[in-house]
């Protein structure tokens, strides 16, 4: 973040303004630094919450500046591995038209309607986590949702993790309840 914040970036990104800028890209949703609240990228967040907050801010002004109405995805994973609750991590209404978040069917795998209903209203550090509780987060910054990444994951590092046509219609009726609410969502085929 401190090169970004530094300007380092600022070419790669200028540039990749400009191609967003062509007549059949203008209305993309850049999904920017995704999954910033996870521990395995280089854009990681862990515990330099100002740092990315900046840097993403000055990002999207980069976009901005070459695609006005350019909309920005701020998409957080599920389960938070960053130092603070996500919803300590928002950088701001004015540079997030959306929030995003995933649904994978792993850690844990909802199999019951028990497990269904305590993973939908979960928090960490003060922050959503579950699906509803990211819903909710959105609705509260009168942003839509997206569930950006979603899939069942057979067998993916979880030995409960199946085809899991429970984890399908719950996420079915989901989407079809919320629709309102609700940008995008793109399934995702796992190996």
């Amino acid at each position: 973040f401190s090169d970004c914040n530094a300007g380092t970036l600022d070419p790669y990104f200028a540039e990749i303004g400009k191609i967003l800028n062509a007549p059949d890209l203008k209305d993309s949703i850049v999904r920017l630094g995704w999954e910033a609240n996870g521990t395995t990228y280089a854009w990681s967040i862990r515990s330099d919450v100002q740092g990315y907050k900046a840097c993403f801010r000055r990002l999207v002004g980069l976009l901005r500046k070459e695609v006005p109405g350019l909309q920005i995805e701020w998409s957080m994973r599920r389960d938070n591995g960053a130092s603070v609750g996500a919803h300590l991590l928002y950088p701001g209404d004015d540079v997030v038209n959306i929030v995003g978040t995933t649904g994978y069917d792993r850690y844990p795998a909802l199999n019951t309607q028990a497990q269904w209903d305590a993973e939908y209203k979960a928090s960490k550090q003060g922050g959503p986590k579950g699906i509803g509780t990211w819903l909710d987060f959105a609705k509260s910054k009168k942003k839509k949702f997206a569930v950006s990444e979603w899939a069942v994951s057979h067998n993916y590092k979880d030995s409960k993790s199946l085809d899991n046509p429970f984890f399908i219609e719950k996420m079915y009726n989901f989407f079809k309840t919320n629709a309102v609410h609700l940008s995008y969502e793109a399934y995702y085929n796992c190996d």
